[in-house]
């Protein structure tokens, strides 16, 4: 039987509070979720032996599902651990604030996150709720009025629901419109394959939006399609990132002075040390036009011969960079507005990013990342010990 939980969440504690933890679910593929002592409370849950009894169960394998409303909306999370100390995890920044001082009872780890129902009081009352039982109060129905339910509450489903049955990751496509979703969709199967999973969330996310937007104009000659080559841009930088990450610490595995070589940064207008391209801080992330004097570094050229294969130098020092000037030419258009961007020239760019002419260059992207592995370290010997008659024998194998 899958375990589950249901909470109230209060915006009166923060307001967004969905969307807070689901920011940092999707940069960090977990967030922590505290349930939050209310300062009116001056007893302890009616029910603390359930609250344990789930609490000491739930693993990635046994996990538990936690439902969150307001009763206008539902989600429900999959948690695959409960912390009373937080470690390890990140939580939006509004847990530890100074000012409000909250005492958090419990930290739920979430892996995944659905969307239910949203701004649809009378769906989560009639559709819902009706569905939970309260093995803890008789099994009643639940019930919103009228009720001394404690939280977190243990419920059951009289029609049981495993909502993260299917293994892929549902997080992506909260709040998204049924537009998206189903362009998502086709997008995925027609261009992308598995591709799209291996994509930033921000990078696929772009992908559908641009999409959505030039299928809604580019029957209009006057359109400014600005705005869609930016989104494009944003998702070539991003991915741009990623390999170029992916590849300086790669190369720094074999040297680590490669970390100290400085490129030229067009955005910081000064010598820069490879190093800082391992950092997450968005200020020190490159800009397309770096790509060129990072790949050119005369200090580079042999460890790139060295390390990597003839087809990923290739792509690195050439078929990227070339990709790269035709985006860049049409993204600083675009960002310094002085003139309209031209259907052809947003074209020019969908092209790449969808791989409708020509090579999918966010295939190519992730596939070239994908060599990018680390050696595996040798297999030391190991000591093993063995009983040969009276003797006791150590060797090695």
């Amino acid at each position: 039987m899958i375990q589950n939980l249901l909470i109230l969440y209060n915006p009166f504690y923060q307001e967004n509070v969905i969307e807070l933890h689901l920011e940092i679910l999707k940069e960090k593929g977990k967030v922590a979720f505290g349930k939050i002592r209310p300062r009116s409370k001056d007893q302890e849950h009616k029910h603390p032996q359930t609250l344990e009894r789930i609490y000491q169960s739930t693993t990635s394998q046994n996990f538990l599902q936690l439902f969150l409303t307001n009763f206008a909306s539902l989600f429900v999370a999959k948690v695959e651990a409960v912390q009373k100390d937080l470690e390890g995890v990140s939580a939006p920044e509004y847990y530890f604030s100074e000012d409000r001082k909250f005492s958090v009872e419990a930290w739920f780890i979430i892996t995944d996150m659905r969307e239910l129902e949203r701004n649809d009081f009378t769906a989560v009352r009639d559709r819902y709720l009706p569905n939970f039982t309260t093995p803890d109060h008789n099994n009643h129905t639940f019930r919103i009025y009228g009720n001394d339910y404690d939280y977190p509450l243990a419920i059951e489903m009289k029609k049981e629901i495993n909502y993260f049955e299917d293994p892929k990751k549902h997080y992506p496509n909260v709040f998204k419109s049924a537009e998206f979703l189903e362009l998502k969709e086709r997008l995925i199967e027609l261009n992308f394959g598995a591709t799209a999973y291996k994509l930033h969330h921000a990078s696929l996310d772009n992908v559908i939006y641009a999409e959505m937007e030039y299928q809604k104009n580019k029957q209009d000659p006057l359109y400014d399609f600005g705005p869609i080559a930016l989104r494009y841009s944003k998702i070539l930088e991003q991915e741009a990132y990623a390999l170029f990450k992916d590849l300086v610490r790669f190369l720094a595995q074999n040297n680590p002075k490669i970390l100290e070589m400085r490129y030229f940064s067009h955005s910081k207008k000064e010598n820069t040390p490879l190093g800082q391209i391992l950092s997450d801080d968005y200020k020190d992330k490159p800009v397309l036009a770096d790509y060129k004097n990072i790949i050119a570094l005369p200090s580079l050229q042999q460890p790139l011969l060295d390390l990597l294969p003839s087809p990923v130098r290739v792509f690195l020092s050439k078929s990227l960079l070339e990709v790269i000037e035709i985006f860049r030419s049409v993204r600083n258009k675009s960002a310094h507005g002085n003139e309209r961007t031209s259907l052809k020239e947003a074209q020019a760019l969908r092209n790449k990013i969808l791989g409708i002419t020509g090579i999918n260059i966010l295939k190519e992207i992730v596939n070239y990342k994908a060599t990018l592995t680390p050696p595996k370290p040798k297999n030391s010997p190991r000591k093993v010990l063995e009983n040969i008659g009276e003797i006791r024998v150590v060797g090695y194998k």
